[in-house]
């Protein structure tokens, strides 16, 4: 809820026979020393059950005012209507007062009133008389000032929470899926000279960057860019824009992983999985179960082309009968002649699609609350999985093979530029900055955490999973080509082949198959449930920041119905060629507009709002700047880290195919349609905010565009603080008081003043 507060602030010089209070532990002289409480308007007593021990400053415009005015007080949440408190309630709130140098916000103890919606009334009084009273008449008030400020932003229950959190969204399905097959193809050991260069130099700088800013401004990435650089806005709807895309295939995905648990489930009363053999309605006269390609020395029709790209070759003589259950059961893509002719919704994968969407809704509908308990179960259990897969694919015939033919270094291959491009391309997609996730997760820390330590921590468990995953897959793949005859090159793939075909059938001739099926399907899905927490959740919280009064405090509605939304928006992707706009989506919709949205990102932070400066803001979270190596990277190695990627993902674009099928033209043009819908919103709302931003012509008007609505920070270590005037204002038109520290020191400096100092 919003609370409406009034600061009432009595104008009088200090009185050195008022009996005490003459020493100003701020150094200020000739300054109103007041106290503030926050006064309830429906009764009048004070709250035993709220008591928060942080001050405020205030730079206010009152009328004979001209200096800083520093608040040195506790919390205290009074009740109490235009009547006032009595003097017991007056004397208990003067005893508590004392200076600590911080902000004021509200406490989580206020969380109980703050549900009863009640008003509450910031009231100011001067200390230096002793006899003045919160509640009296209005003429011994020079002025009020009220707006609506925000109450205290919730934080993570526990640290772990945060990390599980971010750690869930960084290890998806692409850990499983490509990492492995991009080692192999680039080098095998060779390929980690580079991916761990373009980490350090490219991936860990942006992942910290967005973590910092998250944390510093708590507040989405729409909330974040107005206060940065607010011509640049438009970067917060546009990463708004990419989120959907993202929800409205990446479910669909996890949706085929649930189906193919229930089938696993299923087996355990039927004994047998059904991409075990040939002998069911959607299989052809091209399928052969392992054993009958190994005798007739045939492989399977997987050719390991790029993402989601090759689970539709029919180059092959025969098929397997796990590709045959993905394509022609689960999917039904032979009945789709191509995107032009989607075909009927599949009615079960809708259904598996609604239950993804469901359980979404629950672990994201009460935010970090209910996020936070879900992330313990999405985010381990991958790791018990893999553990479990690694210890049995290790000791199957042929897993030393494969492990070697993983790992073996060709070091000729780093002489070759597209394996840099493979390398950094990895590592970005691989820790995701640019969905707005990492700011949104990191906006519900407290101030002072170490973000730095997170960032290093999260971005290294990321990496070391995806060469875990790599042992796994390809101890799996030596055993597939032992069982074959074949070399390992031919059985190799990524993308959802790997996991929907070549698992399913490695893992069908096991002992104990059907139960090691059920855990991989577990792992999948929940390698998916959490990256999909974390888009959503970016812009769920960017949205709620931008209009709280209406959406905040309605969040629960707010989420149903925009899962709702998201789930209709998917059902194509449900029908038999929902997989043409899956890909269709996956390349245009995220893949090309996250990286020019990242890139513009950076230059914005780094360049326009000023590296320096965000420096700055950190040492005051974190008590130090940044090296020199993270300022180099924000400002130099980083934007060129992404310039790199850009360019070299714009000469290599190439028509748009599924296996054999080649996308028609109109296609295409829906296709960049789609990736200007999302970049579009940079230029519109730059031009929009130019417009409407008054000035004295054309240079004044744009240098006011790019000027930052903050100085310092805005955020108090247990919550938004109240402060400097004028307030924001958000979309909805509420107004939310706020703090400049710079401006305070600068006031006071400029009146000889030592400054009271920055808030670490």
């Amino acid at each position: 809820m919003m609370v409406r507060t009034s600061a009432n602030i009595i104008n009088s010089k200090p009185n050195d026979d008022d009996g005490g209070d003459d020493d100003d532990e701020s150094g200020l002289t000739n300054v109103p020393k007041i106290e503030c409480c926050l006064i309830d308007e429906s009764t009048h007593k004070l709250m035993d059950n709220v008591s928060n021990v942080d001050s405020i400053r205030l730079k206010a415009p009152i009328s004979g005012v001209t200096k800083s005015i520093s608040c040195t007080t506790e919390w205290c949440l009074a009740t109490g209507g235009s009547g006032g408190i009595d003097d017991d309630d007056d004397n208990n709130l003067a005893n508590k007062s004392r200076s600590n140098g911080s902000r004021m916000m509200l406490s989580n103890s206020s969380a109980s009133l703050l549900k009863a919606k009640n008003y509450l009334h910031l009231y100011c009084h001067n200390l230096n008389h002793k006899n003045s009273a919160i509640g009296q008449s209005s003429s011994s008030f020079q002025q009020q000032i009220s707006y609506d400020i925000e109450p205290m932003r919730e934080h993570w229950d526990k640290k772990i929470e945060f990390l599980l959190a971010v750690i869930g969204f960084a290890v998806d399905l692409g850990n499983v899926w490509r990492f492995p097959y991009v080692c192999y193809r680039n080098g095998g050991g060779a390929f980690l000279v580079a991916y761990c260069t373009m980490l350090l130099f490219g991936g860990l700088p942006l992942f910290y960057l967005e973590l910092a800013l998250g944390q510093y401004f708590s507040s989405g990435c729409l909330t974040i860019w107005k206060r940065l650089c607010p011509i640049m806005k438009g970067l917060g709807y546009a990463i708004c824009m990419i989120d959907i895309y993202l929800g409205m295939y990446y479910n669909t995905i996890i949706s085929w992983s649930l189906y193919y648990l229930y089938e696993s489930c299923q087996a355990l009363v039927n004994y047998s999985l059904p991409w075990e053999d040939c002998n069911h309605p959607w299989n052809t006269d091209r399928c052969q179960t392992l054993e009958q390609r190994a005798a007739t020395g045939m492989t399977n029709s997987i050719d390991g082309s790029s993402l989601l790209n090759q689970t539709m070759s029919t180059t092959s003589q025969f098929v397997s009968p796990a590709e045959e259950y993905y394509l022609n059961h689960v999917l039904q893509i032979n009945q789709s002649p191509g995107i032009g002719s989607l075909g009927p919704i599949r009615w079960s994968l809708a259904l598996c699609l609604m239950i993804v969407f469901i359980v979404v809704y629950f672990s994201l509908w009460k935010g970090v609350k209910s996020t936070g308990k879900a992330v313990w179960v999405t985010a381990l259990m991958p790791y018990f999985v893999i553990i479990v897969l690694l210890i049995r694919a290790t000791t199957l015939d042929g897993a030393a093979d494969g492990i070697r033919f993983y790992l073996e270094p060709d070091w000729s291959k780093l002489l070759s530029i597209n394996v840099w491009i493979d390398a950094a391309t990895q590592i970005f997609f691989s820790l995701g900055p640019g969905f707005g996730t990492l700011m949104a997760l990191s906006s519900y820390n407290k101030f002072h955490n170490n973000c730095y330590r997170d960032a290093i921590i999260t971005s290294t468990v990321n990496c070391l999973t995806s060469f875990v995953a790599g042992f796994v897959t390809f101890s799996i793949l030596g055993f597939m080509s032992k069982k074959l005859n074949k070399e390992i090159s031919s059985v190799v793939a990524d993308g959802p082949g790997l996991v929907f075909i070549v698992y399913p059938e490695a893992i069908s001739t096991m002992y104990g198959s059907v139960y090691f099926s059920i855990l991989f399907f577990v792992m999948l899905i929940t390698l998916g449930l959490d990256s999909t927490f974390g888009g959503l959740e970016a812009m769920i919280t960017a949205l709620c920041d931008s209009y709280p009064r209406l959406l905040r405090r309605n969040r629960e509605i707010f989420v149903a119905v925009l899962i709702c939304f998201i789930y209709l928006c998917a059902l194509p992707t449900t029908t038999n060629g929902g997989n043409y706009l899956i890909n269709l989506l996956d390349q245009h919709g995220t893949a090309m507009p996250l990286l020019f949205i990242v890139f513009i990102e950076t230059i914005a932070i780094c360049w326009f709002y000023g590296s320096e400066k965000f420096s700055h803001q950190i040492k005051e979270m974190l008590g130090e700047k940044p090296g020199l190596f993270w300022r180099l990277c924000w400002r130099v190695f980083s934007p060129l880290f992404l310039g790199f990627i850009s360019i070299a993902s714009v000469t290599q674009l190439k028509p748009l195919t599924l296996g054999d099928y080649e996308y028609p033209h109109w296609s295409l043009v829906i296709g960049w349609i789609i990736s200007l819908s999302s970049l579009s919103c940079i230029p519109i709302y730059g031009i929009y905010h130019y417009w409407n931003t008054p000035g004295d012509g054309f240079r004044d008007r744009l240098a006011k565009c790019f000027r930052p609505t903050i100085v310092s920070s805005m955020v108090s270590p247990g919550g938004i603080g109240i402060g400097s005037l004028p307030p924001e204002t958000t979309d909805d038109g509420t107004k939310i008081a706020m703090t400049d520290h710079s401006m305070v020191n600068n006031e006071i400096n400029a009146h000889g003043n030592e400054p009271i100092g920055d808030p670490v």
